[in-house]
Formats: C-alpha cells, structure tokens, sequence
C-alpha cells in the first residue's frame, strides 16, 4: 500500500507529482495542474454566475467604468437600471446625480441628490451634497 517515495490510491500512484497506474502510465496531469484546472474552472464558474445575474452592483459598476470614460449618456442609462433592480440603491442615485450634473440635467440631478440623502441620512458628504443641491436650486431659480 505505502512504499517509500509514492502513495497509493485505489491502484493509482502519485510518484514524483504525476499521478499513474500500475502499468506507468499517464492518466492525469500533475496534482498542481489539478489544483490550477480546479481554481480556473471556480473563478470562471464565479464570474459568469455575477455576469449573468445582471444584479444592480453588476449595472452599477458598468455604469461607473462609461462614467470614469466620459460616456455620461451610457452611464446614466446604467445607474437607472441598477436603480430599476434595486430601489435603494444610495450610490447608484448619487452617481447618477453626479452624471446627471455633468450633463447639465440640473433638475435631475437635484432629485437624485435628495433621494440618496433620503436613502443615507447620516452620509459622511451629507454637506457638500447638501451645497451641491442648494448650488443648483439656485441656478434653475430665476
């Protein structure tokens, strides 16, 4: 069963990281090729699970990588339907409000900036959104 050297398991060898049979021949690739295939097929079985749930956090994040590439129109289309799966979703309304600002929609993003106050009343820039909205009632004001 156990000789010096190799392990035996169920008539198969693991001697010097390949594992054999009796009649030493090949029948898997070494034990860290195993464990590299295992960890391969998990994360793309994790990744693909996340793609295709297009959850709110999935919408969001696209929603930011076309905000941080100038492509507002994108990124505003994609905040709004992480905001359609998840409702209170606070970031996705303060990033939009912010899209929203940089494309002029002043109303919009006012509206946006409230409800994400709404939705995180103790927020940490609770006061420069609040300037930010007064800074734009100001301006839709004649």
């Amino acid at each position: 069963m156990f000789k010096s050297g190799s392990i035996d398991f169920f008539k198969v060898r693991l001697t010097g990281g390949v594992l054999m049979d009796s009649r030493k021949r090949w029948q898997f690739p070494t034990v860290l090729g195993l464990i590299l295939l295992f960890v391969c097929v998990l994360s793309t079985g994790l990744i693909l699970f996340a793609v295709c749930q297009r959850n709110a956090t999935f919408y969001y994040i696209k929603g930011v990588s076309y905000h941080m590439g100038g492509r507002l129109d994108y990124a505003i289309a994609n905040y709004s339907e992480a905001i359609e799966k998840n409702p209170n979703y606070a970031q996705a309304y303060y990033s939009r409000g912010g899209a929203c600002y940089s494309m002029g929609e002043m109303e919009l993003a006012a509206q946006d900036y409230e409800k994400y106050l709404e939705l995180v009343p103790n927020a940490q820039n609770r006061a420069a959104v609040e300037k930010t909205i007064e800074e734009i009632k100001s301006k839709l004001t004649p």
